[in-house]
């Protein structure tokens, strides 16, 4: 499925589910938790009265439909268990709010199936509120499964202080997955993939559509001990949309505070067959992030066995205020395209737009064409080498690069670079952007975000 295609699919989907909050109640309509179990073990269309329901809730019956309002609250009766679990195939939750306790809150799937068929397909979570304690918690959104949707939702309050949090996790399940226009506090991810064993053998979590959403990490974070990493991490997945997000907020913690990191991870040592590959980033803001660099790539695991990643697309985005680019480390073995983006907060002192960092030997076949971007002191760089042109030479062949607009820094150490760019002064790029979207004024609209 070509990404215009999958794409078609994931509005069709979206429209379908929020089409379901605006459906009248029908079927069992529930006012107590006692009533909410006993219903739930009947399954059919469930709706839920504004109050709040104390009780671990499973849904395990196909094509349950539960609904409410933001005013329906389900409460874990203990912290320390799933407060929502979907175990059952085509299932649509609606409109209503899941208080977590200290672990996950909502759980599509088995993190521990070791077979896809004992996986839920077809789950839609639409316009509803995910919670933590106001102390922090694990997880939101816990995702495993096929054609799973989370859209049009809210997930909040997602740190701790020296362990990961996440709003949203994806792992044990094919996919394809679906996270799309919804509002997500996480303080080690907003959305991660990978990051654990895959119980099902030689699956990979693909047709990732992450796509519209606000990833955000609030300001009080800063203070409170929260551990925090980045905002969207693939350490497995195939064909991989990354698409319209705005990334705000990223400081360095747990990592260097770079906003998008692919990094594709067998973390335990058992899972051989993790892969990234086919991901394309594109038209996604980073804002105050002013740590780190933009994006991050590692192409095979530097700690366990892993695939090699094949291709990655970086096209169309606005890095705010990044202060350094692009950093691939053991290579992208096919393509590394990087393509009209703007990257107008890299620093004058100790910084680069492109690194290299190469100990398996794998060459990334390089794009970067039509980008509006500041050098930093180096430009291109790979260790031990000089920096510029030469690293293209060695570690990018073949490569295009093209057509962009980089600022020079005046007194500092110059580099070559390859011909056919617009090389400009000190200062000389902002005069040629707009200075609230970054996108580049005529006669130069060809280029930049």
């Amino acid at each position: 499925m070509n990404v215009q295609d999958y794409l078609t699919r994931i509005q069709s989907d979206a429209t379908a589910a929020l089409a379901l909050l605006n459906q009248p109640p029908a079927g069992t309509v529930v006012t107590t938790s006692a009533e909410l179990t006993a219903a739930l073990l009947q399954g059919g269309s469930i709706t839920v009265q504004p109050g709040t329901y104390i009780g671990s809730f499973v849904i395990s019956v196909l094509g349950t439909s539960l609904s409410g309002t933001k005013d329906a609250i389900l409460q874990p009766d203990d912290p320390t268990q799933v407060t929502l679990s979907i175990c059952a195939s085509q299932v649509h939750v609606t409109g209503i709010s899941i208080h977590g306790g200290t672990g996950t809150a909502v759980e599509v799937g088995d993190p521990a199936a070791t077979t896809e068929a004992a996986q839920p397909d077809s789950v839609t979570l639409a316009g509803i509120t995910v919670v933590a304690p106001g102390t922090g918690a694990h997880r939101g959104v816990s995702l495993h499964g096929t054609n799973l949707m989370l859209t049009s939702s809210q997930v909040l309050g997602y740190w701790l202080n020296g362990q990961d949090a996440q709003a949203v996790w994806g792992n044990n399940g094919a996919g394809p997955y679906e996270i799309s226009a919804c509002y997500l506090e996480g303080a080690a991810n907003a959305i991660l993939f990978g990051g654990d064993t895959i119980r099902i053998p030689n699956c990979l979590p693909s047709n990732i559509m992450i796509k519209d959403n606000v990833c955000t990490k609030p300001t009080a974070w800063r203070t409170n001990g929260a551990t925090v990493k980045n905002a969207i991490e693939i350490k497995v997945g195939v064909h991989v949309l990354i698409d319209g997000n705005t990334c705000d907020g990223c400081w360095t913690s747990g990592q260097d505070g770079t906003p998008i990191v692919i990094t594709v991870r067998n973390q335990n040592n058992d899972t051989p067959w993790a892969l990234v590959d086919d991901v394309t980033i594109s038209n996604n803001v980073t804002k105050n992030c002013v740590e780190g660099k933009a994006v991050n790539i590692l192409g095979s695991d530097d700690t366990y066995p892993s695939q090699q990643t094949q291709t990655i697309t970086i096209k169309h985005n606005l890095f705010t205020d990044s202060p350094r680019g692009i950093y691939v480390n053991n290579g992208v073995a096919k393509a590394l395209i990087v393509t009209n983006n703007t990257f107008p907060g890299i620093v004058p002192w100790d910084s680069t737009f492109l690194y290299f960092i190469v100990s398996n030997g794998v060459k990334s076949p390089l794009t970067f064409t039509a980008n509006a971007l500041k050098a930093g002191q180096y430009g291109i760089m790979s260790d031990g080498m000089a920096p510029g042109q030469g690293v293209l030479d060695q570690w990018a062949a073949p490569y295009m690069f093209s057509d962009n607009f980089i600022e020079l820094n005046s007194g500092d150490t110059q580099f070559p670079l390859p011909s056919g760019n617009t090389l400009l002064a000190a200062g000389g790029l902002a005069p040629l952007m707009d200075p609230t979207t970054f996108k580049m004024l005529p006669p130069n609209t060809a280029v930049g975000y």
